[in-house]
């Protein structure tokens, strides 16, 4: 149903009523660590999803040994919860303790997946290289129109992007864009996920109006799939953002204001990016003259900055990276 912030709720109960019940450090009970652990993850709460994530791998850890799937899914978890607090190097410790347990049960979708977020944390590490020479391994061991190779160009491109090599980063997105498109209809949502990442390595390299086409796409697809409400408020978000930075104010107020209502739905009221996206329509109703819209705004997310306890939003506008960069961190 897409409500994020009610599903943590019952998951918090859930391990509470675990805990009373079932043995100290049986598998359930990591199970049901590392459950909210993911659903903290949901809403972005990644310093609240940590110590649970960490609990869980040390359950399983005692209980079933390092490579068990128990503790690759802790440990891929970890990986994307640590990404999410930008401790880089900590995730990709994770990243490579999973590869060795999944290198030894051979080739599949999950190693290449952990491979491409190893690509991606070298990325985000600034060691462009070595993520390049992962990336060229992954091209080796998938089809040509596999969704995997498709998400392997765009973090080539975002690689090449930021080695300022803006014309062979532009090939690798159309090159992952003509794979994408033929696979809109058979998983809408991975693709529109997809399109997020396309759209912020356009905005990267400054390319805007690429950048708004990939997120008006993006919002056709999911605006149908409620569930995912709060991938369409990001992306409205986004939007919002790209036409307000490029002097669309009006446009971007709209899409500001829808991202806030479906961000509300999802991750609650007061969740820190949401008083944000409040910041942000407050700037931009000042802009337009609309001081009392402005007004308003301004004191919804001053109060919701105050219960967040939060001393500014600069890294509010970063929340979508860590989702951006990452896939299913789950092997499933």
């Amino acid at each position: 149903m897409g409500q994020k912030v009610d599903a943590l709720v019952n998951h918090k109960n859930c391990l509470e009523i675990k805990e009373m019940v079932l043995e100290p450090e049986c598998k359930e009970l990591g199970l049901a660590n590392r459950q909210l652990a993911e659903a903290y993850v949901a809403v972005m709460d990644f310093k609240e999803a940590l110590p649970y994530g960490l609990k869980a791998l040390q359950i399983h850890r005692d209980q079933l040994g390092d490579s068990s799937v128990e503790v690759v899914r802790d440990r891929r978890l970890l990986e994307v919860i640590y990404t999410g607090l930008e401790e880089y190097q900590r995730a990709l410790e994770q990243n490579q303790l999973s590869l060795r347990v999944l290198n030894k049960w051979g080739p599949y979708v999950e190693l290449l997946r952990a491979e491409l977020d190893a690509a991606n944390l070298q990325i985000a590490l600034g060691n462009f290289d070595v993520a390049i020479n992962f990336l060229k391994n992954i091209f080796l061991q998938t089809e040509r129109e596999s969704k995997t190779r498709a998400l392997a160009f765009i973090a080539y491109g975002n690689a090449l992007c930021n080695q300022e090599k803006i014309s062979n980063s532009k090939k690798c997105l159309e090159r992952a864009r003509g794979i994408l498109d033929k696979k809109e209809s058979a998983m809408p949502i991975e693709v529109a996920e997809a399109y997020m990442k396309i759209a912020r390595v356009y905005e990267t390299m400054n390319e805007f109006e690429a950048a708004v086409t990939m997120l008006k796409r993006t919002l056709a697809i999911i605006e149908k799939f409620p569930q995912v409400q709060h991938l369409e408020g990001r992306a409205s978000a986004r939007l919002g953002l790209l036409l307000m930075g490029t002097g669309k104010v009006p446009q971007a107020i709209l899409y500001l204001e829808k991202a806030v209502e479906l961000l509300k739905e999802s991750f609650g009221s007061k969740h820190l990016g949401v008083g944000y996206i409040y910041y942000k329509l407050g700037a931009a109703n000042l802009e337009l003259e609309r001081t009392e819209s402005a007004s308003q705004m301004f004191a919804i997310a001053k109060e919701i900055m105050v219960s967040s306890k939060a001393d500014a939003f600069e890294n509010c506008e970063d929340l979508s990276k860590v989702y951006d960069g990452m896939g299913n961190p789950i092997p499933y």
